[in-house]
């Protein structure tokens, strides 16, 4: 987020870093500037605008004590995802009403802000009735924890140690993929908690006629993104007319046949890359079913995001 924030290059009087507890005591590097991290009790007042990249708990309480000193919040955590009085919004779909009075702002979960824009995309064109996909989140899905703890696994088991004994249940692992698990207390659909939220990011963005189905996995890669979807669409619409409709769509980088995409190439990227786009041959009307491969960088789209959010509260351009 700093890094994106930077590259704006907006014209900031004031930015108070905050975090945890773990993080005191560190800097960052913000414009040639090093600015402490701040912890402990938190001071919104007179901050024009909060982006909160917290756990989503963490967010809740944080937006509560922003809210009581009037201080604007965009949310990434995606804690406000079911919220239908918070504005969900992916900046590059526009429908910006509003959204500069709106005290708080909603930006989507990484896989939301990766599928959007394509639905959205094939929704305008075709109509959608069915999205069946399956997501290979990596490890920075988790944060740094995630990262810091693959690459600990990794390093161990490539130097024959034992096996980290306090090594998270659920999460990436060295060598390995496995599905996220079901969270506790989610419907009784046994969806895990990151496929929940999807549902109910695009059934806001796209309309709840449109079926979603999900599956989550863990991959052992540290950063970027792959999905592959299955979509089903009301009227007719060949590979090349999709091709053609992602071309100028924004956000979106359609590969030709000839080439592919993979996540780590993505790592950093600003578009989605759409690749092996393709008709479903065993459906039964296969000109009604698409099939294809997605790659991006959910980090760094949630940055971007928000940053595009706080232009728009602000009429910045």
């Amino acid at each position: 987020l700093l890094s994106v924030l930077e590259d704006a290059r907006l014209d900031l009087a004031e930015l108070r870093p905050f975090a945890g507890g773990r993080s005191m005591g560190d800097t960052i590097e913000f414009a040639g500037e090093s600015l402490p991290v701040m912890s402990g009790e938190v001071d919104f007042t007179g901050l024009d605008a909060v982006i909160l990249c917290t756990p989503p708990a963490v967010s809740l309480e944080l937006i509560r004590q922003a809210l009581r000193v009037e201080a604007p919040c965009i949310d990434c955590s995606g804690a406000l995802l079911a919220s239908p009085e918070v504005p969900l919004v992916i900046a590059d779909l526009g429908a910006h009403d509003g959204v500069s009075a709106a005290p708080l702002l909603a930006s989507p979960t990484g896989t939301t802000l990766i599928w959007g824009p394509v639905l959205s995309a094939l929704q305008g064109e075709a109509g959608l009735v069915r999205v069946v996909g399956t997501v290979l989140h990596s490890a920075s899905s988790a944060g740094r924890a995630g990262i810091e703890s693959l690459s600990e696994q990794t390093l161990a088991l490539i130097g024959q140690q034992e096996r980290v004994e306090d090594e998270p249940l659920e999460g990436p692992m060295a060598f390995a993929s496995a599905p996220h698990g079901r969270a506790v207390g989610e419907e009784k659909d046994g969806a895990a908690l990151a496929e929940a939220q999807l549902r109910t990011s695009l059934h806001r963005l796209l309309g709840g006629g449109v079926e979603v189905v999900s599956s989550s996995i863990y991959v052992p890669s540290f950063a970027g993104q792959g999905s592959a979807l299955w979509v089903e669409t009301e009227r007719p619409l060949s590979p090349g007319q999709a091709a053609s409709l992602f071309a100028g769509a924004p956000g979106i980088d359609c590969a030709s046949d000839d080439e592919t995409a993979n996540t780590r190439d993505a790592v950093g990227c600003e578009d989605v890359r759409v690749a092996r786009l393709r008709s479903d041959s065993g459906a039964e009307e296969p000109g009604r079913h698409l099939m294809f491969w997605l790659a991006a960088d959910p980090v760094r789209l949630a940055a971007l995001n928000a940053v595009k959010l706080l232009r728009a509260r602000f009429s910045l351009g």
